[in-house]
């Protein structure tokens, strides 16, 4: 009886510590909602979700229109008595009552076009802020997370005034959140912001001990700090500088600091995970199944270093890995298994609030392509957050090319070796019919995909990708501030 006793006591001490960790530590994750549009394993759709994996999930991303929030996709909504993807998304927390949902407003693609709108006056804000209620409480969502990039910023065409709308923004809607949940009994909507981590645009874009007391939390975009846009050679998102000097900021650990410096706690910190890679160049060998150059997700990382033969390197110093090829091919900085322990641990000894993973769809999520099983990048993060080492991915990969799948790994057309210096500097024809200058249809038709300078512009270059097929799309971007 005593023996029976004490080994209750142990399995309930042990369930009582993986729960207080649970608690601890939240793994926010996003699920873009075009990542269905990919060919074979590389489509994701809801029902691909793992619901026990992750405290809080985000469906990314809606727009505005009018003030109001706005599906971006058809298949976002019912259609034809077929449920969307809000339902088929939101199901899930009928399977873990546990689980969050948040819709992400904005992106990358949306900048900051339709932020002025809602930002024109306090009614506005107040009606925008209303009317997400609406929109959130009817298709059961828990919250809502702002992804504006980037207020202030002029690069971003965001005027500097805006630094200070967006404060007065989340504050609006905080309170009126505060309103909502007192009137009709609710629980209040979360509110979170995602946040540039690179010094020159937090610096711009936000007045942090005035959001703190209004956000639940901040999703810190501690990634892409460099790609192909610049001519920096060091990793996307990693831990320690690369060279250690006074004016490197571009890393994880600065942008952590740096945000405690302004008055962020830290437990009010996701530090964001990307569950990818960035080439040094826009002419990798591959555009894999996003059809992107100089891009490449966890599960294409495994299809290059097995099928295509690249090698994989560590930088102790950076601690994050590399791939590469023969011929003196470019460079990708990308995740593993090991690097995501790093990260994960990280988190733990600087007492974040947890981790935020930019996104489900890029990791391996149905296991076939690494041999890890399924989500293992996110699996990692887990087990090291919350005490359950055992469940640890192996971290070796694949010995074998996934031949079924491999054949929609698409190749780059631009992507030639060796590369002669005459060739990599090839420019876009301007077009005798444009005087303004080459447009990004003109652009992409002649050059395929790839980020290519606009010879009229030395602030913006085109970006084409995926030319020719149904998920493509050719625009004009601006570059990054100081790397044009």
């Amino acid at each position: 009886m005593i023996l029976r006793r004490f080994l209750l006591f142990i399995f309930f001490l042990k369930v009582s510590i993986l729960l207080a960790a649970e608690q601890k530590f939240k793994i926010v994750c996003y699920f873009s909602n075009w990542a269905y549009k990919r060919p074979g394993g590389g489509s994701m759709t809801p029902e691909d979700i793992d619901p026990c994996l992750c405290t809080h999930i985000i469906y990314a991303f809606s727009e505005m229109e009018n003030n109001l929030l706005i599906p971006t996709e058809k298949h976002d909504l019912k259609d034809n008595n077929q449920a969307g993807f809000f339902e088929r998304f939101n199901a899930w927390k009928s399977v873990n009552k546990n689980i969050k949902t948040l819709l992400a407003v904005g992106g990358w693609d949306m900048g900051m076009k339709d932020f002025a709108g809602i930002v024109k006056s306090e009614k506005t804000m107040k009606s925008f802020a209303e009317s997400s209620i609406k929109y959130l409480r009817k298709h059961k969502f828990d919250g809502l997370d702002l992804d504006f990039e980037y207020p202030g910023v002029d690069w971003r065409d965001s005027p500097r005034e805006d630094k200070q709308k967006f404060t007065k923004l989340c504050e609006i809607l905080y309170e009126t959140f505060e309103k909502d949940a007192e009137k009709n009994g609710y629980e209040r909507l979360l509110l979170t912001a995602a946040v540039a981590a690179a010094k020159v645009n937090i610096d711009k874009a936000y007045e942090v001990d005035k959001l703190v007391p209004v956000l639940d939390w901040f999703n810190l975009m501690t990634y892409d700090f460099h790609g192909s846009w610049d001519q920096n050679r060091a990793h996307h998102s990693s831990l320690n500088s690369k060279d250690g000097g006074n004016d490197d900021t571009m890393y994880i650990d600065f942008a952590v600091k740096y945000f405690q410096k302004l008055g962020m706690p830290a437990n009010k910190m996701m530090l964001g995970l990307g569950t990818y890679g960035r080439g040094d160049t826009p002419a990798m060998p591959y555009t894999g199944f996003k059809g992107e150059n100089g891009f490449v997700a966890y599960y294409e990382s495994c299809i290059q270093i097995v099928c295509e033969k690249m090698k994989e390197t560590w930088d102790a110093k950076q601690l994050v890995p590399y791939i590469a090829g023969p011929y003196n091919q470019p460079k990708a900085g990308v995740e593993n298994v090991r690097s995501m322990k790093y990260k994960a641990n990280y988190i733990k000894q600087n007492n974040l609030g947890g981790a935020m993973i930019w996104t489900l769809d890029m990791d391996d999520f149905r296991g076939q392509f690494c041999c890890q099983g399924k989500f293992p990048l996110i699996r990692t993060i887990k087990a090291v957050l919350h005490g359950q080492l055992k469940l640890l991915p192996k971290e070796k990969i694949c010995s074998t090319c996934p031949t079924n799948e491999y054949k929609n790994f698409k190749p780059n057309s631009q992507y030639q070796q060796p590369q002669t210096t005459e060739k990599t500097t090839k420019k876009p024809k301007i077009s005798k019919r444009d005087a303004e200058g080459p447009t990004p249809e003109d652009v992409c038709e002649e050059l395929k995909d790839g980020q290519w300078p606009d010879p009229t512009d030395c602030k913006s270059y085109f970006l084409c990708r995926g030319v020719g097929s149904q998920w493509g799309e050719q625009k004009r971007e601006m570059c990054y501030a100081g790397k044009y």
